[in-house]
């Protein structure tokens, strides 16, 4: 852009320097003329920044590896509680004792993404 300008100012010397009645008007001619290439040169850095920004999220939405497989597994430990009751017995009135004794819940669980940045299937196992 620079070299643009200064180009300019060299071309309006040089028209400058010829002289004549219409001077004025073939300066205008020039700064008319690269006014143009400006614009163009300012349009196409916008469409180059423009390409190079969906270039770089393309690459980083779907230049990576996404498909991933997680398998997780874990051990639930319930411990006794004195004079516990269930929610069941709770809502209807009836003593039905939990918590007596320690309990343990083994879980499982899978995950994949089957359709990439939309959608993802998960699948557990256990109490």
């Amino acid at each position: 852009m620079i070299a643009a300008e200064e180009a300019e100012q060299e071309e309006i010397a040089i028209v400058r320097a010829r002289g004549g009645p219409d001077v004025d008007l073939c300066v205008q001619v020039v700064e008319q003329s690269y006014a143009r290439k400006y614009a163009k040169i300012k349009q196409s850095r916008k469409e180059m920044k423009k390409l190079a920004w969906d270039m770089l999220r393309k690459q980083y939405r779907w230049g990576w590896p996404r498909r991933y497989y997680l398998l997780t597994a874990d051990i639930w430990v319930n411990g006794r509680v004195d004079n516990g009751v269930g929610l069941e017995s709770l809502l209807f009135q009836v003593v039905q004792r939990s918590g007596e004794k320690i309990t343990v819940s083994p879980r499982q669980g899978f995950e994949t993404e089957v359709w990439p940045t939309r959608m993802k299937l998960q699948k557990t196992n256990g109490n």
